[in-house]
């Protein structure tokens, strides 16, 4: 599948759009809002750290397509006081456990997540969230 490339001010001009829509903070619109602009912002951060024009120049495979934010997390080392540990999640439909790369699925085609495990999630989103505006200027 082709990528359309990012750069460092898109990512970053991304993460504010999303992390600031007027949206209800309980709905799956604002969870999925949150998830990518966590997404965005982490990987703003990570060209800026690395000096990078685009996420072309990303060649980690495992980080160059990925919407796995645990690998964003660690490869930016941030503070566990901030990361904890990453959540999973389970679907409220069947019991099944997914890893957190799988959020932005779920709740993009409306699939309930287990609400323990959604709690846990957007609480480590938002904490994430809250480090990358300390750590992203505008």
């Amino acid at each position: 599948m082709t990528m359309i490339h990012a750069g460092f001010k898109e990512l970053k001009n991304a993460f504010f759009v999303h992390s600031e829509a007027n949206i209800d903070e309980d709905s799956i619109s604002y969870y999925l809002l949150l998830f990518y602009a966590v997404e965005s912002g982490l990987k703003s951060i990570y060209l800026r750290w690395n000096k990078f024009f685009n996420t072309k120049k990303i060649v980690d495979e495992k980080l160059s397509n990925s919407h796995n934010l645990s690998d964003w997390v660690k490869e930016l080392k941030l503070p566990a006081s901030v990361s904890r540990t990453c959540p999973q999640l389970k679907l409220r439909r069947d019991n099944t456990s997914w890893d957190i790369d799988q959020a932005h699925q779920a709740w993009r085609y409306g699939i309930e997540i287990c609400s323990t495990d959604q709690e846990k999630l957007v609480e480590w989103l938002k904490n994430i969230e809250q480090w990358i505006k300390e750590n992203l200027e505008r």
